[in-house]
């Protein structure tokens, strides 16, 4: 038993002393330690690019403020995931070669050749899913660029006070429906209706002075904020689901037909719903 013991410790002092492997027909010894220094570079990356950014928010890398922290986390994806997914393969191709051609400077109590194929494993393994979370960070960035530029063309006085204040996410919440660009198209007046109709995204009343946007597809219309923030979601009208990026309703005034309205509201009733229908 002590003597297995001390074999093994041997094996271990000759591989850190050059004893071990120094006869293997490629450099393993050079692929175990350039692996430890990129798994090394990967931890520094991310230890500079958060003390850069000076904050606690793990999520830093989606949007970082600073050069330091964006050169940081680029280089990880830029330099170090390649090298890493490349240095797998590598170690795999070298093992086999050593296997074929030198197979001796394997010593039989020490069981590199296993240890070399986990380590392959877990290389590739972990460039796959590195892989994969950069390109979530990728999407999370988008989604908070999307979000903040929706928000900024939005709120106001009047959403706050009706909605709370806008926070950005990084999920797809102000997105799938119409760009900020295409719903300052739809018209938009100050209801001036002394009878009270009710909005029906947030069911309250829309009273005299209440600023309105309107569907011009359908002439259904709601409060500015809640129209703004569902067709940021949705390019259906939220009463009739009629598509708002659709023509404008027939401006007439025979039975069945709505007039999109300049100055005036429409409830939605039954006649609106009627000429909604495709």
């Amino acid at each position: 038993m002590w003597a297995e013991s001390a074999s093994e410790h041997d094996s271990y002092n000759n591989l850190a002393h050059g004893g071990i492997l120094a006869d293997c027909h490629q450099p393993l010894r050079s692929w175990f330690f350039a692996a430890f220094v990129l798994a090394l570079s990967f931890c520094l990356a991310f230890i500079v690019g958060r003390r850069a950014e000076d904050n606690k928010d793990a999520a830093w890398f989606i949007k970082p403020r600073t050069l330091i922290g964006r050169l940081a986390f680029a280089s990880t994806w830029v330099g170090l995931l390649p090298l890493l997914a490349t240095w797998a393969v590598l170690g795999f191709i070298w093992l086999i070669e050593i296997l074929d051609e030198t197979p001796e400077c394997f010593p039989e109590s020490y069981h590199l050749p296993a240890v070399i194929v986990v380590m392959v494993v877990l290389g590739g393994l972990c460039s796959l899913a590195y892989a994969v979370f950069v390109m979530n960070v990728w999407m999370a960035a988008r989604c908070l660029s999307v979000n903040a530029s929706a928000i900024e063309a939005v709120e106001d006085n009047d959403l706050v006070q009706r909605w709370g204040p806008m926070k950005t996410s990084a999920t797809e919440e102000l997105s799938g429906g119409l760009l900020p660009d295409e719903l300052a198209l739809l018209p938009l007046h100050e209801c001036d209706d002394e009878a009270e109709i009710s909005c029906t995204i947030c069911l309250s009343s829309i009273h005299k002075g209440d600023r309105v946007r309107t569907v011009a597809a359908c002439g259904h219309c709601f409060h500015r904020p809640c129209a703004d923030l569902w067709l940021l979601r949705s390019t259906r009208c939220p009463l009739c689901n009629r598509d708002a990026r659709s023509p404008a309703a027939a401006s007439c005034t025979e039975e069945g037909t709505v007039v999109a309205p300049s100055s005036t509201c429409s409830s939605g009733s039954s006649e609106a719903a009627a000429m909604a229908e495709p």
